[in-house]
This record gives C-alpha cells, structure tokens and sequence, in this order.
C-alpha cells in the first residue's frame, strides 16, 4: 500500500458498522503486505462510538516503514 502521501497519514482500518448495527462484526487483516510509512503508529482507529478493540483487525508477516506495528 503506497502513494504520494504524507508520513502517518492514514489508518489501516476502523470498526464501520453501517447504521450504528452494534450486532455486525467488522474485520480486516492485512496481510504479507507491503506498507509504507503513510500507515500511522496506530494504524486501527476507533469510529462512531465503536472501538476497533472490540472486533477483528490484524496484520500478519507484512513489510515496509508501515509494517508491524499493531498487535498481531
């Protein structure tokens, strides 16, 4: 994942649950991806009231500036 952006720019992802739905599941993982340095130190994020904490985001064997730095 890369473009002409600035450095820590951008989140890998967030918890979009369509029209507030508390009962769907969001998830991603990124995987054996190469990252460059536009992905933030804390690349999940939280969103409408939802915290990513409480569904499922990953990243797993991934490359680059932007690689590992969330718990896999």
């Amino acid at each position: 994942m890369t473009g002409d952006v600035s450095p820590v720019s951008f989140n890998l992802g967030r918890p979009w649950h369509a029209g507030g739905d508390a009962t769907l599941d969001p998830q991603t993982t990124a995987r054996n991806t190469s990252l460059s340095a536009a992905i933030k130190s804390t690349p999940w994020t939280d969103m409408s009231g939802f915290s990513w904490k409480n569904d499922r985001f990953a990243e797993y064997k991934n490359t680059g500036a932007g690689a590992g730095t969330a718990p896999n």
